[in-house]
């Protein structure tokens, strides 16, 4: 049973505004089993920033000859050498901030010896809710469909509401980016509370003189602010 549910897919390195959805929900479901995003997409990249100067961080992406792809199938184009290439980009983009060490321990968790781009996120994810102490259970969509094979054949909307109907939702909190295909009332008919997620990340200093860049990777507010900081930064 889930008191307070959020979804959403399981993004690289996601920014401040995801961990703060996830500081609100006793229940998180990683949204998978949906087609992948084709080209440039959050699941394989992020924003970070250089002396006040904002860049991409990205995963390359492999190939796989089906098509749709879905976002559990997803691969890494360089298992071999993507710990070692995005810790030699980090480093050069970070290594002077106050809290490096904690960027850097935090990759040093996570097991790359995987061709999984899920896997790798998934890790990232797991590892930032721990250190800042979320309580948190975490679940995928397409481990739901073993039960429920139904639900593959279902999206927008609809999907998100039989997700929320399958864990005994009380509460759905979603962000602003499905006003496009959402309806709240269908939520609350069914006796949901639903909640649009609210949150403005709090400017904290970025080792440069330029004005605050929002919307950056939870990677830039601990290289700067620590674990402390980036706790601060989702109340």
């Amino acid at each position: 049973m889930a008191e307070i549910l959020a979804i959403h897919q399981p993004n690289f390195a996601p920014w401040l505004g995801f961990f703060h959805k996830l500081s609100r929900v006793d229940t998180f479901i990683l949204f998978d089993h949906i087609q992948a995003p084709q080209g440039k997409s959050w699941i394989n990249r992020t924003r970070v920033q250089r002396g006040g100067n904002p860049l991409w961080l990205t995963v390359p992406r492999g190939r796989r000859f089906q098509r749709p792809e879905l976002i559990s199938d997803l691969l890494i184009a360089t298992p071999d050498t993507l710990q070692r290439d995005l810790m030699n980009k980090i480093e050069s983009y970070y290594r002077k901030a106050p809290h490096f060490s904690a960027v850097k321990e935090l990759f040093q968790s996570i097991l790359f010896k995987t061709n999984s781009l899920q896997s790798i996120n998934e890790q990232f994810i797991f590892a930032v809710a721990g250190e800042i102490g979320l309580d948190v259970i975490f679940k995928r969509s397409s481990d739901l469909l073993t039960d429920h094979p139904y639900i593959r054949q279902l999206s927008g909307n609809e999907l998100v509401l039989e997700l929320c109907t399958l864990t005994g939702t009380r509460t759905y909190i979603s962000g602003t980016g499905c006003l496009d295909f959402i309806r709240p009332n269908t939520f609350q008919d069914r006796g949901i509370e639903f909640v649009f997620q609210h949150f403005v990340a709090q400017p904290y200093r970025q080792g440069h003189d330029s004005e605050f860049i929002p919307g950056l990777s939870v990677i830039d507010c601990l290289a700067f602010s620590g674990w402390k900081g980036v706790l601060k930064n989702l109340a």
